[in-house]
């Protein structure tokens, strides 16, 4: 008798370069603490910044819902993707992350971008040069807000409460499509 085995499909979201510079960033991120850290980069648009594309790499225990723009697993680690409009050179396959909708289970949600102490910056030179900056950038911003956040402290709603999820799903459909229609054009 013939017995079949199953691959397991194992694509990766982010490429080698970007890859290698998440890793480095895990590497020195990485906490001994009990609580559970989520790994969180962030593109930089690259008219504000002498270095061209640029990249912020951070680890908190929580996301803000009202700017991340999708997430990815790289083995037990989630990772976060802020700005994903600014990834430039693409750096990430849109086809192999998942585009925010509801929650990102395990993790708090923020009302706000937060900033966090322990950060670290990368210039992206092109798609398969990506180095770590030694400085500080003081303003690195985040793009408006592309949904309304998940908490309610602060916040004050313009439309009902049970229409968001209905409405941020139907963005998030229009965003997967930009970014597959965005890589057939690019081909």
């Amino acid at each position: 008798m013939f017995l079949g085995s199953c691959k397991e499909n194992k694509s990766q979201p982010f490429n080698k370069a970007l890859l290698q510079a998440i890793l480095e960033a895990k590497d020195s991120l990485e906490s001994n603490g009990k609580s559970k850290k989520l790994l969180s980069i962030q593109f930089y648009r690259p008219d504000r910044c002498e270095i061209g594309c640029a990249m912020k790499v951070f680890a908190s225990d929580f996301y803000a819902s009202g700017y991340v723009d999708a997430y990815a697993k790289i083995g037990n680690t989630i990772v976060a993707i802020y700005n994903l409009k600014d990834d430039l050179y693409e750096t990430i396959d849109k086809n192999d992350i998942t585009f925010f909708t509801d929650t990102i289970k395990g993790y708090k949600d923020t009302c706000v971008m937060f900033v966090t102490k322990k950060r670290l910056f990368y210039a992206i030179y092109k798609s398969d040069s990506i180095k770590r900056v030694s400085y500080c950038f003081d303003d690195f911003p985040c793009g408006p807000p592309i949904r309304r956040p998940r908490c309610e402290i602060g916040v004050i709603y313009k439309i009902p409460k049970n229409q968001w999820f209905y409405l941020d799903s139907l963005q998030a459909e229009k965003e997967v499509l930009y970014y597959r229609n965005r890589g057939k054009q690019l081909k």
